[in-house]
């Protein structure tokens, strides 16, 4: 129930309402709270001006410059680069040399606590099969390990301690055909078909003759390419008093919890569903009647700034709800921006060529200068872009499957790319889980299979960097099963 507020014999039902009838000098609701917030009296509170003064100065190398503009054109880069680097408040001499590479940290392994099944490899018992795999070290990575396993291959042979006896590959299928035996090349070779189209019609359920186009194949009669592809997963599933939530992110919803918070309790610290989210949290704060453990996780949860953003309008003293972007920065009486005053956004939004309403929810998540510069970027692949050009569509290039380290922690992402995956993410510390190479519109396919698949455990990235709508947190057997999906769907698209 919102608090009554009385003010000069009057009572108002809300803060806002007192606002609006009484503020003085252009005060805003959120100036008011904001000031209140911070201990100030009601009545200064409404009645003092606020900071008319927009304008920062900055001082490079001893050289005063009286906005970005001056500052971009003295250090000869973009406008849109100051704007970036003043956002992230860079020092004096990363303005200057640039962001310095931090070197990468030795990681310290941790002492691993044994969980999961003992396993004997080469007449050794281990603890568990990563405790096997850290001590042998084969050339494989865990995951192919843990295929491999899965499969049916004995531990010896997983580790690469004897050869494999049975290791014959897709391609050394058999088929035979008028009593003559041949291999799937082979049989592409001698009827004038691809080996792909002949090992598809096969699974689809045609005999050998059907499949090198020696006997008709009616219309019908085969399976559909859907129903050949792997059957479906068996979803994780995470019950807490009777009610079973299909993903971490849906328990969390569910609970008012971060997402992190849930899947950092039950990845690292391996508790159970009900704990990982009856576990008591504290520093709470409520926003719009929720309650949260602190304004960082209010901002994990709903916020719809960037992290820097949301740092940088709390030290400014910004109410919570605009540091979180779910209110727009308070209006000025003055606006100063690249070297010229406005009285209003919409002067501002005129002279950049901007609707009023644009510029007013960018500045939900971003700062002025920020929102008059930014320019949308769309997804650069599509159906509609491949049927536009052709070309395009029938160029080679690769899907992946990646761990990349960003401010969020360790998330999964898939996506599609002319590069191979670690040039496309040279800026960050990337993990290549599988690539599959083929041409862009068949990638774009199995992209799309498998964002339809795991949707149920898609995790939007904060940090801004291309792509970032294709990203998950994934649990070690989740990943796993994203990883056999694409594999099979690999085979069967491509």
């Amino acid at each position: 129930m919102s608090k009554e507020w009385s003010f000069n014999g009057k009572t108002y039902p809300s803060l806002a309402k007192l606002v609006e009838a009484e503020a003085t000098n252009g005060n805003s609701y959120s100036c008011v709270a904001t000031r209140i917030k911070k201990g100030w009296d009601l009545a200064k509170a409404l009645a003092e001006p606020p900071n008319k003064n927009t304008q920062r100065s900055y001082v490079i190398n001893g050289v005063e410059y009286k906005n970005l503009k001056a500052l971009a054109e003295g250090l000869k880069i973009t406008y849109h680069a100051a704007v970036k680097r003043a956002h992230r408040g860079w020092t004096e001499q990363e303005f200057v040399h640039g962001k310095e590479k931090k070197a990468a940290k030795a990681v310290v392994p941790k002492e691993k606590s044994i969980v999961g099944n003992p396993i004997e490899v080469g007449g050794v018992l281990y603890g568990n099969m990563r405790i096997a795999f850290d001590k042998l070290q084969p050339s494989c990575k865990y995951n192919t390990l843990r295929k491999r396993l899965h499969e049916g291959w004995i531990p010896d042979e997983a580790f690469e301690l004897i050869p494999r006896v049975d290791g014959r590959s897709r391609r050394a299928k058999k088929i035979v055909v008028g009593g003559e035996s041949y291999s799937l090349e082979g049989a592409a070779l001698k009827f004038g078909l691809s080996a792909m189209t002949i090992s598809t019609r096969l699974k689809r359920g045609a005999s050998p003759e059907q499949a090198v186009g020696l006997q008709e194949i009616r219309r019908g009669e085969l399976k559909t390419l859907t129903q050949t592809l792997a059957t479906p997963r068996k979803k994780t599933v995470y019950c807490v008093d009777g009610v079973n939530y299909s993903s971490v992110t849906a328990l969390a919803k569910a609970y008012n919890l971060p997402y992190p918070l849930v899947y950092n309790r039950i990845r690292d610290n391996k508790w159970d569903a009900e704990r990982a989210v009856k576990e008591k949290i504290s520093e709470s704060v409520i926003v719009n009647g929720i309650e949260y453990r602190s304004a960082l996780n209010a901002h994990d949860m709903i916020g719809q700034t960037t992290l820097a953003t949301f740092n940088a309008r709390k030290l400014k003293g910004f109410s919570l709800e605009v540091c979180l972007g779910l209110e727009p920065l308070p209006p000025l009486q003055r606006y100063d921006l690249n070297g010229k005053v406005y009285n209003t956004l919409s002067e501002v939004a005129e002279d950049y060529d901007l609707s009023v309403s644009t510029l007013t929810a960018r500045l939900y998540n971003m700062s002025l200068e920020e929102a008059v510069v930014f320019k949308p970027m769309n997804g650069r692949y599509s159906a509609v872009v491949f049927a536009r050009d052709p070309e395009l569509a029938n160029t080679a290039g690769t899907f992946y499957f990646v761990r990349i380290s960003l401010n969020d922690g360790i998330l999964h992402k898939v996506g599609i790319t002319k590069r191979e995956a670690v040039h496309r993410f040279a800026a960050y510390q990337v993990e290549v889980i599988c690539e599959v190479k083929g041409r862009m519109i068949d990638l774009h396919n199995l992209e799309q299979r498998v964002l339809a698949e795991f949707a149920d455990l898609h995790y939007r990235a904060e940090e801004e960097f291309d792509g970032r709508t294709e990203t998950f947190q994934l649990m070690d057997e989740e990943e796993q099963e994203m990883l056999v999906f694409i594999q099979e769907n690999a085979e069967a698209l491509l």
